[in-house]
Formats: C-alpha cells, structure tokens, sequence
C-alpha cells in the first residue's frame, strides 16, 4: 500500500515539470552543422549570424550542439584555432582521435601521478593510504599503456583484424 502511493507520488512530482527541451540557440546550430557535409568548415562568424550570439564568447550554445551531433547524429567537428570547425571523416576519427586525445590523456596522467607523489604517504590515513595507492597503480598502469612501445606491440596483435576489437580481447592482449 505505501510503495503505491510512492509511485503515486512520483508520478505526480514527475508531471509537474515540463520535458526536457533543448535551448533554441543551440537547435539553430545544430541544424545548420548536420547539414555540414564531411571536409567542410564552418566559421564563427557564420556560426554568429546562425545563432545570433558571438559563439566564441558564449560557448555553451556551441558545445551543446558539438555534444549533440556526436553523440545522436554521430558527426564529428574538429577545430579550427581561431577560424572555426570542420566535420571530419571516419578516417580521420580513427587516426587523430587517438593521437589527438592520447597526448592530453597523457599530460593528464602525468599531473595526477606529480600530485600523487607530492603526498607525504606516512600521514595518511588507512583509507587515504589504501586511495593513494590505488590511484597510484591506475595511473601507473595507464602510464604503461600510453607508451609508444606497447602501442606498436598492440597494433602489431591487432593488424588487419577488419572488426571493433572489444574490450576483453584488449585486456587480454596486454596479458601477454
């Protein structure tokens, strides 16, 4: 009796709020951009006359609908520094991506391992020691990963295999 009148509750607080809409800045933009075909750019100063905001100062409308794009409509954007974006094609996906965000994933790994070893460990406590380490082992083992080495020796394992590699057949690879 008291959980169906939870779910009566629930309901009711649920009805209350209007759906989800999206902001219409950001639906300009994003209709504009899907109909980008792949290789061509798109300017800031186009995206301002779209949008009616100077995109570059206001970044939520244009972030919003880069997010959108890629995660519905699976379209990918790069920048273009102080010019704008160009969609780019699977091709280019597949060899920048990992290039591109290697490095920054790299430089992050690097921060937080510096971060880590600036702790002073003997006054931890417990459960800051038992963090500390698991953190330090995550970090270090991502570290391993990132070297050029091991990235050569995995895709020597994964050449030509013509399908999305999942992520157990991964681990496993790195087993060896």
């Amino acid at each position: 009796m008291e959980q169906n009148n939870l779910v009566k509750i629930k309901a009711e607080v649920i009805d209350k709020f209007p759906p989800f809409r999206r902001h219409h800045i950001t639906q300009k933009i994003i209709n504009e951009m899907v109909e980008i075909d792949i290789g061509n750019k798109i300017s800031y100063p186009k995206l301002e006359d779209i949008a009616g905001v100077d995109c570059q100062k206001n970044r939520s409308y244009l972030t919003s609908a880069i997010n959108i794009l890629r995660k519905e409509h699976k379209i990918i954007f790069k920048v273009i520094p102080n010019w704008g974006y160009q969609r780019i094609s699977d091709e280019e996906i597949a060899h920048g991506t990992g290039k591109e965000r290697g490095k920054r994933i790299k430089t992050q790994i690097k921060k937080a391992r510096e971060e880590l070893f600036a702790v002073e460990f003997s006054k931890l406590t417990d459960v800051g020691k038992v963090k500390h380490n698991l953190h330090s082992a995550l970090f270090g083992a991502l570290s391993v990963f990132f070297r050029p080495s091991k990235q050569k020796r995995l895709e020597a394992e994964i050449e030509f295999q013509g399908k999305i590699l999942e992520f157990n057949d991964t681990v496993k690879l790195f087993e060896k």
